[in-house]
């Protein structure tokens, strides 16, 4: 061999070994990332975590990944010890999101916390030793440096981020509504505050932040095993606070008790938490158990909608549990094959109170926008007051060891469901675990969402495990459009593998829903049963309801920010007259004048029903300032109107119908297009006279559907935007016509199926 040939053969050997080299690097960052970040050294009361698609209770000693989601509930805490060695310590009510946390020794070290809400301790290790650039904490509204190793960061809605420095030093950075960037320096026992739409300013330490500088306690409600580890001492930053205070307080001011600053702690957490719905808020709401019928035999209940002048008042008890909810549908159910079952006349109120008392809370959860609030009670009873019939006395229900699960929400406003578009997919954020008639309790093991908001069609799915059943339910292509901010599957079949199956099979209704303000909070609501024998009631229920999250927020379209437009009516699809009896079609001409400055418009339309024998009623519908909301826009002519609602007044000519009752419709509708020029309204109008009727009667209502502008009608058959049958159904899925539908004063924006 010559010189030349060894020299490439060492060539040769350096570039196999760098390569060696670079494949075992990495090999080894690839182990690393399936390998936990930290460990948990303390857990009491609820604490979750979601990984993906998953969500399961810690649990001492288990390990954290990058990318979990940590939730605790109102009697939940949870310590952290991280790879090296940082210390973190979560509060109750509290959600934040491990984002990332990479300590090798080089320059991708870095470490990311994301605090959603409640009270976060941290004390920093190795990773700030060697730079403390690369550690970083994140509310929603400040970022916090770290320039020192221990502090307590929190986040509510009041207050917006509260930073207070235990040791070291930290740096506060946020934007001014400007889009100025703000910082501010804390040192040992001061307190930075950036409330909403401010900057960061120095304030004196709440009671809360103190309360939070106390290690926790072990209480009845920690894991069997448990015990609090020792958190880093505060007693020094405790005293610089205690000075500071001193300093800024007024000359009166005098140092309270360590019970009274405990019980004003408490206070200012209650408060918080009971803070989670304003009183008289328009929400959404489905509540599921089961009670018993016979000896042995389980009724479906569910409660949802809501029914009265302001839509659901909740109620919450200090601790921000769900204790009443009024103004809502309420109902007995069985459903499914298996027939009518002898003796029994399910309750179903169309507006009702429901209210828990005497059991026990569990698996509470706010979303970070607090727009979705989830729980259940296990246990104690559950009462329910028919408010449309004078001295009604309550139906108790006692829960035994079953439980009533719920799922409270802000609606996304129908406007900006229909500007969302493209696809996003959503993963969990928390879901209540789900219970069976018996008081077992089990596991939400995944569950998926993903949504195109172009085509108007959304994938949902569900997988449980519960005394030995793991169970499937889920479909594909399932339409959330007409005027619906609701969607699901209702009694569909779901599969069961494990132990404990039922021979008959299963069916079961995963209800879907779209909550906050921009498209990126949804939920679901599910309940799955054995298939129920001939005559007989239902022999299990397992209920629960999950909150989701987007990956990504959805896109939108905008209209114009200014000017004007004017647009006809170019088509109108009337799908009342193959549906009802006697009933003859009905033309119709109009136009929609817009004022994109101040987001408001009016409309102008006529219809002329062609039945001869009316001499041709001619109804008129006029409205003007509705508000545009997104690309959305509502108008009824009955009752008080919905948030955000314009009022359309309808006169009639001819042969009306009992014209002195009047008319009561809802117009809902939107515009196509980012320019403005196209829209869409969907019109359901009946009688107000023919309240008892069904389906509108004799064939005076109208479910229609008309285009303005650039909008086109299908060249066959009603839009999927289109409602298609004049049958109509209340939250819970019962026909109650055409004009009950109206005097519910409901957009259909909660018809959930039981």
């Amino acid at each position: 061999m010559n010189a030349n040939n060894r020299l490439s053969t060492a060539d040769f050997a350096n570039r196999f070994f760098l390569t060696l080299a670079a494949l075992l690097a990495i090999l080894m960052s690839l182990t690393a990332a399936a390998q936990g970040i930290g460990r948990i050294e303390f857990v009491a009361g609820d604490a979750r975590i979601t990984r993906g698609a998953q969500v399961f209770q810690a649990v001492r000693a288990a390990e954290v990944l990058q990318g979990d989601v940590i939730v605790t509930g109102i009697n939940g805490q949870i310590q952290l010890r991280m790879i090296d060695n940082a210390f973190v310590a979560l509060r109750a009510n509290s959600r934040f999101t491990l984002e990332q946390y990479q300590v090798k020794g080089d320059a991708n070290d870095s470490a990311v916390l994301s605090l959603a809400y409640g009270i976060l301790r941290t004390f920093t290790g190795a990773l700030v030793g060697r730079d403390k650039s690369k550690f970083i904490m994140k509310a929603q509204n400040a970022t916090i440096g770290i320039r020192g190793s221990g502090n307590i960061l929190s986040y509510n809605d009041t207050d917006g981020t509260v930073n207070h420095t235990l040791t070291g030093a930290h740096s506060v950075t946020s934007r001014d509504l400007q889009g100025i960037e703000r910082t501010l320096i804390s040192k040992p026992g001061q307190t930075v505050q950036v409330a909403p739409g401010g900057s960061p300013k120095f304030i004196p330490t709440p009671a809360y932040i103190f309360a939070a500088a106390s290690s926790p306690v072990a209480t009845s409600a920690a894991k069997e095993g448990d015990a609090p580890a020792t958190e880093p001492a505060a007693a020094p930053a405790a005293s610089a606070t205690a000075a500071v205070e001193k300093a800024a307080a007024p000359a009166a001011t005098t140092t309270a008790s360590a019970t009274t600053t405990q019980a004003a702690a408490q206070a200012v957490i209650n408060s918080l938490a009971a803070r989670q719905f304003s009183a008289n808020e328009d929400l959404g709401v489905i509540i599921r158990t089961s009670v018993p019928f016979g000896s042995a035999q389980r009724l479906g209940f569910a409660a949802s909608g809501g029914q009265g002048p302001r839509g659901s008042d909740a109620t919450f008890d200090s601790a921000g549990n769900l204790v009443k909810m009024n103004n809502i549908n309420a109902s007995e159910f069985i459903t499914g094959p298996g027939g009518a079952v002898p003796n029994l006349a399910p309750v179903n109120l169309v507006t009702g109170n429901v209210a828990f008392s005497g059991g026990v809370a569990a698996d509470s959860f706010r979303n970070a926008d607090n727009s979705i609030v989830l729980g259940r009670w296990q246990g104690g009873q559950m009462s329910v007051t028919d408010t449309a019939t004078a001295n009604a006395v309550p139906t108790v229900y006692q829960l035994g060891s079953a439980s009533a699960s719920y799922a409270i929400y802000r609606e996304l406003p129908l406007g900006i469901l229909y500007s969302l578009t493209g696809a996003t997919s959503y993963k969990v954020d928390a879901a209540t675990r789900p219970t069976d008639s018996f008081g077992n309790i089990g596991q939400l093991v995944s569950a998926f969402l993903n949504v195109n908001f172009s085509s108007r069609l959304a994938d949902m799915g569900i997988v449980v495990a519960i005394n030995n059943q793991n169970l499937t339910l889920g479909g594909t292509a399932i339409s959330f459009d007409g005027g619906f901010t609701n969607f699901g599957l209702a009694n569909r079949i779901a599969t069961c593998t494990g132990s404990n199956c039922n021979s008959g099979g299963y069916r079961g209704t995963l209800n879907g829903f779209f909550a906050g303000s921009n498209g990126t909070a949804a939920g679901a609501s599910y309940r799955i049963n054995p298939n129920r024998l001939t005559g007989q009631a239902f022999a299990d229920m397992i209920v629960g309801n999950i909150a989701f999250t987007a990956l990504s927020a959805p896109t939108s379209i905008s209209l114009p920010l200014t000017g004007s437009i004017a647009l006809s009516m170019n088509n109108f699809v009337d799908n009342t007259a193959n549906q009802t009896p006697n009933q003859f079609p009905v033309v119709a001409t109009g136009t929609i004048s817009a004022n994109f400055s101040n987001r408001t418009l009016g409309f102008n339309m006529v219809f002329t029903d062609t039945d001869p024998s009316t001499n041709h009623n001619v109804h008129t519908a006029t409205a003007s300032g509705v508000p545009i909301i997104g690309v959305g826009f509502s108008a009824s002519s009955n009752g008080t109107p919905l948030k955000n609602d314009g009022r359309v007044t309808i006169t009639c000519t001819g042969n009306c119908n009992n014209p002195a009752a009047g008319i009561v419709s809802r117009f809902d509708g939107y515009f196509t297009n980012a320019l403005g020029n196209g829209a869409i309204v969907n019109i359901v109008a009946a009688d107000a006279g023919e309240v008892a009727g069904v389906n509108g009667v004799n064939g005076h209502g109208l479910i229609a559907t008309a285009y303005f502008g650039t909008a086109l009608a299908p060249i066959a058959g009603p839009t999927a935007s289109t409602p298609t049958s004049a049958t109509v159904l209340n939250p819970l899925g019962n026909v109650v016509g055409m004009s009950r539908l109206m005097l519910s004063e409901r957009r259909c924006a909660r018809c959930y199926s039981p």
